[in-house]
Protein backbone atom coordinates (compact mmCIF):
# COMPACT_ATOMS: atom_id res chain seq x y z
CA UNK A 1 0.00 0.00 0.00
CA UNK A 2 1.87 2.59 -1.05
CA UNK A 3 1.65 6.89 -0.15
CA UNK A 4 1.80 10.34 -1.64
CA UNK A 5 0.16 13.74 -0.79
CA UNK A 6 -0.29 13.51 -4.25
CA UNK A 7 -2.75 10.65 -4.08
CA UNK A 8 -5.27 12.84 -1.72
CA UNK A 9 -8.11 14.34 -3.49
CA UNK A 10 -8.20 17.86 -3.52
CA UNK A 11 -12.04 17.02 -2.46
CA UNK A 12 -11.17 15.35 0.59
CA UNK A 13 -8.36 18.21 1.75
CA UNK A 14 -11.20 20.73 1.15
CA UNK A 15 -13.23 19.21 3.54
CA UNK A 16 -10.96 18.70 6.25
CA UNK A 17 -9.68 22.21 5.66
CA UNK A 18 -13.76 23.50 6.15
CA UNK A 19 -14.21 21.05 9.35
CA UNK A 20 -10.95 22.08 10.87
CA UNK A 21 -11.51 26.03 10.13
CA UNK A 22 -15.05 26.88 9.88
CA UNK A 23 -15.82 27.70 13.10
CA UNK A 24 -16.94 30.93 12.93
CA UNK A 25 -14.01 32.07 15.55
CA UNK A 26 -11.95 31.36 12.76
CA UNK A 27 -14.14 33.26 9.85
CA UNK A 28 -13.03 31.06 7.36
CA UNK A 29 -13.37 32.41 3.05
CA UNK A 30 -12.79 30.31 0.77
CA UNK A 31 -11.41 31.41 -2.60
CA UNK A 32 -10.64 30.26 -5.85
CA UNK A 33 -7.28 29.70 -4.90
CA UNK A 34 -6.69 29.92 -1.24
CA UNK A 35 -8.34 29.40 2.34
CA UNK A 36 -8.16 32.68 4.39
CA UNK A 37 -8.48 32.61 8.08
CA UNK A 38 -7.81 33.65 11.57
CA UNK A 39 -4.22 32.10 12.79
CA UNK A 40 -5.38 29.05 15.11
CA UNK A 41 -1.68 30.13 16.73
CA UNK A 42 -1.69 33.49 16.69
CA UNK A 43 -5.30 35.01 16.68
CA UNK A 44 -7.46 35.76 19.10
CA UNK A 45 -11.15 34.84 18.71
CA UNK A 46 -12.02 37.39 22.17
CA UNK A 47 -11.29 40.44 19.97
CA UNK A 48 -11.30 41.79 16.54
CA UNK A 49 -8.48 39.87 14.66
CA UNK A 50 -7.08 40.18 10.61
CA UNK A 51 -6.69 37.24 8.61
CA UNK A 52 -3.42 36.32 8.40
CA UNK A 53 -3.26 32.50 8.19
CA UNK A 54 -3.92 31.02 4.65
CA UNK A 55 -3.67 27.35 3.00
CA UNK A 56 -3.15 27.76 -0.45
CA UNK A 57 -4.82 25.34 -2.59
CA UNK A 58 -2.56 24.40 -5.54
CA UNK A 59 0.40 23.12 -3.03
CA UNK A 60 -2.07 22.83 0.44
CA UNK A 61 0.35 25.02 2.23
CA UNK A 62 -0.67 26.28 5.91
CA UNK A 63 0.63 29.96 6.32
CA UNK A 64 0.72 32.58 8.75
CA UNK A 65 1.63 35.97 7.85
CA UNK A 66 1.53 37.32 11.51
CA UNK A 67 3.49 34.47 13.46
CA UNK A 68 5.23 32.74 10.53
CA UNK A 69 3.89 29.18 10.78
CA UNK A 70 4.93 27.20 7.44
CA UNK A 71 4.03 23.71 6.72
CA UNK A 72 2.04 21.44 5.02
CA UNK A 73 -2.04 21.28 5.41
CA UNK A 74 -1.19 17.29 6.14
CA UNK A 75 1.47 18.16 8.93
CA UNK A 76 -0.37 20.75 10.70
CA UNK A 77 -3.51 17.71 10.99
CA UNK A 78 -0.74 15.48 12.63
CA UNK A 79 0.48 18.06 14.92
CA UNK A 80 -3.20 19.19 15.83
CA UNK A 81 -5.74 16.92 14.69
CA UNK A 82 -5.15 13.28 15.36
CA UNK A 83 -8.03 11.77 14.37
CA UNK A 84 -8.53 13.89 11.11
CA UNK A 85 -5.01 13.53 10.15
CA UNK A 86 -5.39 9.69 9.84
CA UNK A 87 -8.30 9.63 7.84
CA UNK A 88 -6.65 11.78 5.41
CA UNK A 89 -3.64 9.47 5.34
CA UNK A 90 -5.65 6.32 4.52
CA UNK A 91 -7.31 8.45 1.88
CA UNK A 92 -9.79 10.27 3.84
CA UNK A 93 -11.67 7.27 5.05
CA UNK A 94 -14.70 8.46 7.10
CA UNK A 95 -16.46 5.12 8.21
CA UNK A 96 -18.55 4.90 4.44
CA UNK A 97 -18.93 1.48 3.93
CA UNK A 98 -19.31 1.69 0.09
CA UNK A 99 -17.16 -0.84 -2.03
CA UNK A 100 -15.13 1.61 -4.04
CA UNK A 101 -13.47 2.42 -0.63
CA UNK A 102 -13.63 -1.44 0.26
CA UNK A 103 -10.96 -2.04 -1.99
CA UNK A 104 -8.70 1.01 -1.70
CA UNK A 105 -8.20 -0.10 2.15
CA UNK A 106 -7.37 -3.79 0.81
CA UNK A 107 -3.72 -4.12 1.13
CA UNK A 108 -1.78 -5.32 -1.93
CA UNK A 109 0.14 -8.65 -2.09
CA UNK A 110 3.53 -8.11 -0.20
CA UNK A 111 5.98 -10.95 0.27
CA UNK A 112 6.13 -9.98 3.74
CA UNK A 113 2.68 -10.90 4.76
CA UNK A 114 1.92 -14.45 5.69
CA UNK A 115 -1.46 -13.54 3.53
CA UNK A 116 -2.57 -15.04 0.00
CA UNK A 117 -4.44 -12.86 -3.00
CA UNK A 118 -7.78 -12.81 -1.16
CA UNK A 119 -7.02 -14.21 1.95
CA UNK A 120 -8.16 -11.00 3.97
CA UNK A 121 -11.26 -9.08 3.58
CA UNK A 122 -11.75 -5.54 4.76
CA UNK A 123 -14.23 -4.87 7.63
CA UNK A 124 -15.92 -2.16 5.18
CA UNK A 125 -16.58 -5.57 2.79
CA UNK A 126 -20.64 -6.66 3.09
CA UNK A 127 -19.18 -10.07 4.12
CA UNK A 128 -20.53 -12.42 7.12
CA UNK A 129 -16.65 -12.78 8.49
CA UNK A 130 -16.50 -9.36 7.85
CA UNK A 131 -19.74 -8.23 9.91
CA UNK A 132 -18.74 -10.51 12.81
CA UNK A 133 -15.71 -8.88 13.01
CA UNK A 134 -17.86 -5.08 12.94
CA UNK A 135 -20.38 -6.47 15.47
CA UNK A 136 -17.11 -7.70 17.75
CA UNK A 137 -15.63 -4.63 17.69
CA UNK A 138 -18.89 -2.22 18.28
CA UNK A 139 -19.08 -4.65 21.55
CA UNK A 140 -16.00 -3.50 22.83
CA UNK A 141 -16.98 0.18 21.95
CA UNK A 142 -14.27 0.80 19.35
CA UNK A 143 -14.65 3.30 17.29
CA UNK A 144 -15.65 3.08 13.60
CA UNK A 145 -13.14 4.97 12.18
CA UNK A 146 -10.22 2.52 14.42
CA UNK A 147 -11.89 -0.86 13.14
CA UNK A 148 -12.79 0.63 9.46
CA UNK A 149 -9.09 0.31 8.43
CA UNK A 150 -8.98 -3.73 9.96
CA UNK A 151 -9.14 -6.87 8.31
CA UNK A 152 -10.67 -10.39 8.90
CA UNK A 153 -8.68 -13.24 7.71
CA UNK A 154 -11.19 -15.70 5.90
CA UNK A 155 -10.78 -19.40 6.02
CA UNK A 156 -10.09 -21.91 3.35
CA UNK A 157 -7.90 -24.56 2.15
CA UNK A 158 -7.24 -22.27 -1.07
CA UNK A 159 -5.08 -19.90 0.80
CA UNK A 160 -2.71 -22.78 1.94
CA UNK A 161 1.25 -23.14 0.28
CA UNK A 162 1.69 -25.43 -2.23
CA UNK A 163 4.57 -26.20 -3.86
CA UNK A 164 5.09 -25.69 -7.99
CA UNK A 165 3.71 -28.95 -8.25
CA UNK A 166 0.42 -28.46 -6.35
CA UNK A 167 1.29 -30.13 -3.36
CA UNK A 168 0.83 -28.67 0.01
CA UNK A 169 3.88 -27.30 1.86
CA UNK A 170 4.48 -29.59 5.41
CA UNK A 171 5.82 -27.63 8.30
CA UNK A 172 8.21 -29.64 10.51
CA UNK A 173 5.13 -30.99 12.50
CA UNK A 174 3.65 -32.40 8.95
CA UNK A 175 1.31 -29.77 8.57
CA UNK A 176 -0.17 -27.52 6.17
CA UNK A 177 1.39 -24.17 5.62
CA UNK A 178 -0.41 -21.03 5.35
CA UNK A 179 -4.05 -19.60 6.70
CA UNK A 180 -2.80 -19.35 10.18
CA UNK A 181 -4.77 -16.45 10.70
CA UNK A 182 -8.19 -17.63 9.82
CA UNK A 183 -11.02 -16.26 11.72
CA UNK A 184 -9.13 -14.03 13.07
CA UNK A 185 -9.69 -9.99 13.43
CA UNK A 186 -6.05 -8.63 11.90
CA UNK A 187 -5.23 -5.43 13.54
CA UNK A 188 -2.65 -3.66 10.92
CA UNK A 189 0.33 -1.58 12.55
CA UNK A 190 -0.10 1.22 10.12
CA UNK A 191 3.39 3.01 9.43
CA UNK A 192 3.50 6.77 8.18
CA UNK A 193 2.08 6.49 4.66
CA UNK A 194 0.17 3.55 5.08
CA UNK A 195 1.92 0.79 4.78
CA UNK A 196 2.50 -2.36 7.42
CA UNK A 197 4.03 -5.18 8.10
CA UNK A 198 2.93 -5.99 11.71
CA UNK A 199 -0.22 -7.02 12.99
CA UNK A 200 -2.15 -8.46 15.61
CA UNK A 201 -4.56 -11.30 15.30
CA UNK A 202 -7.56 -11.33 17.62
CA UNK A 203 -9.79 -14.66 17.55
CA UNK A 204 -13.31 -14.06 16.72
CA UNK A 205 -14.31 -17.38 18.72
CA UNK A 206 -14.78 -16.71 22.38
CA UNK A 207 -13.90 -20.10 23.05
CA UNK A 208 -11.04 -20.23 21.26
CA UNK A 209 -8.25 -19.81 24.42
CA UNK A 210 -5.71 -18.74 21.98
CA UNK A 211 -7.25 -15.15 22.18
CA UNK A 212 -4.11 -13.34 20.34
CA UNK A 213 -1.46 -14.42 17.70
CA UNK A 214 1.33 -12.33 16.49
CA UNK A 215 2.98 -12.48 13.08
CA UNK A 216 6.89 -13.73 13.97
CA UNK A 217 8.16 -12.98 10.26
CA UNK A 218 9.32 -9.36 10.86
CA UNK A 219 10.68 -7.41 14.41
CA UNK A 220 7.81 -6.77 16.71
CA UNK A 221 6.94 -3.25 16.41
CA UNK A 222 5.17 -0.76 18.67
CA UNK A 223 1.54 0.02 17.16
CA UNK A 224 0.99 3.26 16.41
CA UNK A 225 4.32 4.52 17.09
CA UNK A 226 4.80 6.63 13.48
CA UNK A 227 1.72 8.67 14.60
CA UNK A 228 3.02 9.83 18.55
CA UNK A 229 3.76 12.97 19.41
CA UNK A 230 6.70 12.85 22.12
CA UNK A 231 6.57 16.58 22.85
CA UNK A 232 2.39 16.07 24.09
CA UNK A 233 1.62 14.29 27.14
CA UNK A 234 2.04 10.58 25.64
CA UNK A 235 1.44 6.64 26.78
CA UNK A 236 2.43 3.26 26.48
CA UNK A 237 -0.05 0.46 27.18
CA UNK A 238 0.05 -3.49 26.69
CA UNK A 239 -3.06 -4.29 24.56
CA UNK A 240 -3.38 -2.85 21.02
CA UNK A 241 -7.04 -2.84 21.71
CA UNK A 242 -6.28 -0.86 25.04
CA UNK A 243 -4.68 1.94 23.38
CA UNK A 244 -7.15 3.00 20.42
CA UNK A 245 -9.27 4.45 23.93
CA UNK A 246 -6.84 6.83 24.40
CA UNK A 247 -5.50 9.95 22.75
CA UNK A 248 -1.64 9.63 21.89
CA UNK A 249 -0.66 6.41 22.87
CA UNK A 250 1.03 3.01 21.33
CA UNK A 251 0.76 -0.43 22.76
CA UNK A 252 3.70 -3.17 22.75
CA UNK A 253 2.08 -5.96 23.07
CA UNK A 254 3.57 -7.09 26.42
CA UNK A 255 5.58 -5.59 29.20
CA UNK A 256 9.01 -8.32 27.78
CA UNK A 257 9.00 -5.89 24.92
CA UNK A 258 8.85 -2.69 26.86
CA UNK A 259 12.88 -2.22 26.29
CA UNK A 260 12.88 -3.39 23.37
CA UNK A 261 10.69 -0.58 22.33
CA UNK A 262 12.33 2.14 24.27
CA UNK A 263 15.98 1.33 22.86
CA UNK A 264 14.31 1.55 19.10
CA UNK A 265 12.25 4.74 19.75
CA UNK A 266 14.79 7.37 21.39
CA UNK A 267 12.64 9.67 21.54
CA UNK A 268 10.53 8.57 23.77
CA UNK A 269 13.45 8.40 26.64
CA UNK A 270 13.95 12.02 25.60
CA UNK A 271 10.84 12.65 26.18
CA UNK A 272 10.19 10.86 29.20
CA UNK A 273 8.47 13.25 31.23
CA UNK A 274 5.78 13.74 29.03
CA UNK A 275 5.25 9.83 29.10
CA UNK A 276 2.48 7.44 31.24
CA UNK A 277 3.20 3.61 31.26
CA UNK A 278 -0.47 1.95 32.07
CA UNK A 279 0.52 -1.43 32.85
CA UNK A 280 -2.34 -3.49 32.62
CA UNK A 281 -4.46 -4.11 36.35
CA UNK A 282 -2.83 -7.04 37.34
CA UNK A 283 0.21 -8.59 39.47
CA UNK A 284 2.16 -8.40 36.24
CA UNK A 285 1.77 -5.13 36.06
CA UNK A 286 2.38 -3.84 39.47
CA UNK A 287 5.73 -5.68 38.82
CA UNK A 288 6.23 -3.90 35.70
CA UNK A 289 4.98 -0.84 37.23
CA UNK A 290 8.42 -0.97 39.83
CA UNK A 291 10.40 -1.54 36.99
CA UNK A 292 9.14 1.38 34.27
CA UNK A 293 9.04 4.00 37.47
CA UNK A 294 12.56 3.03 38.21
CA UNK A 295 13.75 4.01 34.51
CA UNK A 296 11.53 7.57 34.90
CA UNK A 297 8.60 7.21 33.65
CA UNK A 298 5.33 8.21 34.98
CA UNK A 299 2.83 5.78 36.28
CA UNK A 300 -1.07 5.16 35.81
CA UNK A 301 -3.11 4.75 39.36
CA UNK A 302 -5.94 2.10 39.08
CA UNK A 303 -6.97 2.83 42.24
CA UNK A 304 -10.68 2.10 42.60
CA UNK A 305 -10.74 0.24 39.14
CA UNK A 306 -12.02 -3.52 39.17
CA UNK A 307 -11.24 -4.52 35.67
CA UNK A 308 -7.82 -5.74 34.53
CA UNK A 309 -7.30 -3.13 31.32
CA UNK A 310 -8.50 0.08 29.71
CA UNK A 311 -11.08 -1.43 27.43
CA UNK A 312 -12.65 -3.84 30.56
CA UNK A 313 -13.07 -0.26 32.48
CA UNK A 314 -14.52 1.08 29.43
CA UNK A 315 -17.05 -1.79 29.32
CA UNK A 316 -18.05 -1.57 32.85
CA UNK A 317 -17.92 2.14 33.24
CA UNK A 318 -14.84 2.88 35.40
CA UNK A 319 -13.37 4.77 32.98
CA UNK A 320 -15.49 7.84 32.02
CA UNK A 321 -15.13 8.01 27.95
CA UNK A 322 -15.71 11.60 25.89
CA UNK A 323 -17.95 12.28 23.05
CA UNK A 324 -15.27 11.14 20.52
CA UNK A 325 -14.99 8.02 21.98
CA UNK A 326 -11.50 8.18 23.90
CA UNK A 327 -11.34 7.88 27.58
CA UNK A 328 -11.62 11.51 29.01
CA UNK A 329 -8.28 13.13 29.20
CA UNK A 330 -9.16 14.61 32.53
CA UNK A 331 -9.84 11.28 34.12
CA UNK A 332 -6.35 9.88 32.26
CA UNK A 333 -3.88 13.26 33.87
CA UNK A 334 -5.45 12.81 37.01
CA UNK A 335 -4.31 9.22 37.74
CA UNK A 336 -0.94 9.96 35.96
CA UNK A 337 1.29 10.48 38.83
CA UNK A 338 5.28 11.06 38.95
CA UNK A 339 7.59 8.41 39.26
CA UNK A 340 9.21 10.60 42.57
CA UNK A 341 8.12 9.02 45.55
CA UNK A 342 6.26 6.18 44.05
CA UNK A 343 8.31 3.19 45.72
CA UNK A 344 6.93 4.46 49.25
CA UNK A 345 3.20 4.74 47.66
CA UNK A 346 3.55 0.85 46.09
CA UNK A 347 4.89 0.09 49.54
CA UNK A 348 1.78 1.57 51.17
CA UNK A 349 -0.43 0.25 48.89
CA UNK A 350 0.67 -3.40 48.46
CA UNK A 351 3.44 -3.96 50.69
CA UNK A 352 6.94 -4.68 48.43
CA UNK A 353 5.85 -6.81 45.72
CA UNK A 354 9.04 -7.26 44.42
CA UNK A 355 9.72 -8.83 47.18
CA UNK A 356 6.34 -11.04 47.77
CA UNK A 357 6.59 -12.09 43.95
CA UNK A 358 10.01 -13.48 44.72
CA UNK A 359 9.26 -15.54 47.52
CA UNK A 360 6.27 -16.83 45.41
CA UNK A 361 8.70 -18.17 42.65
CA UNK A 362 10.63 -19.86 45.36
CA UNK A 363 7.72 -21.56 46.81
CA UNK A 364 7.03 -22.77 43.06
CA UNK A 365 10.25 -23.95 42.56
CA UNK A 366 10.18 -25.94 46.34
CA UNK A 367 7.36 -27.56 45.17
CA UNK A 368 8.43 -28.54 41.98
CA UNK A 369 11.63 -29.94 43.69
CA UNK A 370 10.14 -32.19 45.86
CA UNK A 371 7.62 -33.36 43.16
CA UNK A 372 10.43 -34.38 41.06
CA UNK A 373 12.26 -36.18 44.10
CA UNK A 374 8.95 -37.93 45.05
CA UNK A 375 8.86 -39.32 41.73
CA UNK A 376 12.68 -40.52 41.90
CA UNK A 377 12.44 -43.11 44.33
CA UNK A 378 15.89 -44.52 45.03
CA UNK A 379 16.27 -48.91 45.18
CA UNK A 380 18.31 -50.30 48.07
CA UNK A 381 19.26 -53.69 47.16
CA UNK A 382 20.44 -56.08 50.28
Amino acid sequence: MSFSYANIPDAALEEAVEAEFGDNSFALEKKSQYYNFICPFCGDPARPNKKKAYVYRDRWLFRCYKCGQSMHFMKYLKENDDAAYKRMLLFGFDGDRSDDKREEVLPKKKVDLPFEDGELISLLDHHPLAEQAVAFCQGRRIRPEVYDLWFVCQEGDQFLKRDDLGGLVLNEQGRPIGNEFKNRLIIPFYKYGGAWTQFDARALDPDNKLRYRNFEGVKRQAYNIDFLDVTKPFYILEGTIDSTFIRNAIAIGGISHFDEVIADNPQIAEHKENCTVIWDNDNAGELARIESVKKGYKWFNWSGIKEKDVNGAVLSGEMPVDDDGYVSTQFIEGRSLPPEGAAIIFALERGDMAARERQKQRETRLQLVQKMQAKQKVEVWF
